[in-house]
């Protein structure tokens, strides 16, 4: 309806200042040990060329850093349907810290009722 379409923002200056207080990340053909494997690439090289020169020097930070993810918070919730109870390589350093929530409900199925 044309009232609807009114209260929806359509330029930025329109959008809220602050971002919203949570995120929604669905991760479509993402693969932790991959995102894993290309941060410590990122490092190896950096070992190699002497702009890191002691391997004692790596810290989780820098690993962090490099991750395709770096730029999300890492999840506080992690929502596993369809009753697995496997994090299935997804987002495996990222969730080290999250609460799990495992339902047998299937995605399509997954509501606020759940």
């Amino acid at each position: 309806s044309a009232s609807a379409s009114a209260s929806i923002p359509t330029t930025a200056s329109m959008l809220p200042a602050q971002p919203p207080s949570k995120t929604l990340c669905l991760a479509i053909n993402y693969g932790g040990r991959q995102d894993i494997a290309q941060a410590m690439r990122q490092i190896a090289r950096q070992v190699q060329d002497g702009s890191i020169a002691n391997i004692d020097d790596i810290t989780e930070t820098m690993i962090s850093d490099r991750l395709w993810t770096s730029q999300l918070p890492n999840p506080d919730l992690l929502i596993r349907t369809s009753g697995e109870s496997r994090i299935s390589n997804f987002l495996l350093w990222d969730v080290a810290y999250s609460e799990i929530y495992i339902t047998p409900t299937n995605f399509p199925d997954f509501g606020k009722d759940e």
